[in-house]
Formats: C-alpha cells, sequence, structure tokens
C-alpha cells in the first residue's frame, strides 16, 4: 500500500479515504481484481463512490 501512497502523493493526487481504501484493499488482494472487484468491495463502506474514481486511481498510481 505504501507503494500506492507514494505514487499518488507524487502525483499530488488527494488521498481521500476512498483512495485510501483502494490502497488497502490492493495490497491486501492477491492476484490482479478487476476495477468492478474493487469498486463492488470498497462501496460497501463508501455508497457514493464511483467506479470512474476506482480507474483514475488506478491510473494515477501506475503511472509514475
Amino acid at each position: 500500500m505504501k507503494d500506492i501512497i507514494e505514487r499518488l502523493k507524487e502525483k499530488e493526487v488527494a488521498l481521500t479515504p476512498q483512495r485510501m481504501s483502494i490502497g488497502e484493499f490492493l495490497s491486501r488482494s492477491e492476484g490482479h481484481p478487476t476495477v468492478d472487484e474493487i469498486h463492488r468491495a470498497i462501496q460497501r463502506r463508501y455508497p457514493t463512490m464511483s467506479v470512474a474514481t476506482v480507474y483514475s486511481t488506478m491510473e494515477y498510481a501506475q503511472s509514475v
């Protein structure tokens, strides 16, 4: 998770609770979950979070 958080900080992306949850989910995941799997798992805690948030977070985390 630290790697993802550091990448987001380098891009000066706001570390919202939703984005932190995405990082936590990925750090606990085995394999490569899909965006929809990530969204479904985190949406339970943050019902208003959109799929776009997952996509953008993943894009930021991979682009550094």
